[in-house]
């Protein structure tokens, strides 16, 4: 979107999630004259986990250090290394994850599962979760680890979290992008659960399918076109002042409510 305005000058570096390449290898094919945007792909669903992942900060410390290494100017967005100094734009994925389950908790909701992320490899899962934990703790109620499941950041995650909770008593499931939202949404069916009558449900991401699904998705919307001109902001200073901002651009989300949240029924 907003990286489109500067492509004929630079290179933008979509790599796959951390955990799939080993460090350094994404960017050998970058060495070349033009500047980079480092720009994270939609994250394909992570188990509970408070701290971030020193798993993750060490990937992500690994990337930053070899793009610094061959000395191109570079803009990270997204899956922001939260201990290093860098050229960034990203999306504050706790605010996003504390409006999900803050939605769902003044419906009345208090049994609300969370299908979470691959915090091993992708903090920005480990920020929703840490987003839904306080909206959960500031209600007074105690997270239960029962209710919390990996996807993938995939429908098929999301599905396979539903095989998981269907056991369990909720009303209410946070899914921590909408692909896994999607997967949550189509087992349920199948489990004659319907949305939101039964059971209700948020993504995060506000992606374009969204607003289209059977039962239209309540969800978290990233402001991905002010992120992308934001970017293009910072690389383009970056190219007019030969030298390196260290800077991060951090944008709130916000809660687009659709039709597949609703107030819980009293039984």
């Amino acid at each position: 979107r907003g990286l489109r305005t500067i492509l004929p000058i630079c290179s933008i570096l979509v790599p796959r999630p951390w955990a799939a390449r080993p460090p350094q290898r994404f960017s050998r094919k970058l060495i070349t004259a033009k500047p980079t945007i480092w720009a994270q792909q939609p994250a394909t669903a992570a188990p509970p986990a408070r701290p971030v992942s020193p798993r993750a900060a060490q990937m992500a410390a690994e990337e930053i250090d070899y793009l610094e290494s061959i000395h191109i100017p570079y803009v990270v967005v997204d899956r922001i290394p939260e201990l290093r100094n860098c050229p960034a734009v990203g999306t504050d994925h706790e605010i996003g994850g504390y409006l999900a389950a803050r939605h769902l908790l003044s419906l009345g909701h208090r049994r609300i599962a969370c299908v979470v992320g691959p915090h091993a490899t992708q903090m920005d899962s480990e920020a929703r979760y840490h987003g839904y934990c306080r909206a959960m703790e500031e209600a007074g109620i105690p997270v239960d680890e029962r209710l919390v499941c990996v996807g993938e950041y995939t429908q098929e995650g999301g599905a396979a979290a539903v095989e998981q909770l269907i056991s369990q008593d909720f009303t209410a499931i946070f899914a921590c992008n909408d692909a896994s939202a999607y997967g949550v949404c189509r087992k349920l069916k199948e489990y004659r659960k319907k949305v939101p009558e039964d059971v209700s449900v948020v993504g995060y991401d506000d992606v374009f399918y969204a607003r289209m699904l059977e039962v239209p998705l309540t969800t978290i919307r990233q402001q991905v076109r002010e992120m992308g001109r934001e970017a293009v902001r910072l690389l383009l200073k970056q190219i007019r002042e030969h030298k390196r901002p260290e800077s991060k651009v951090i944008f709130a989300p916000e809660l687009v409510v659709r039709e597949s949240t609703a107030r819980i029924q009293p039984s």
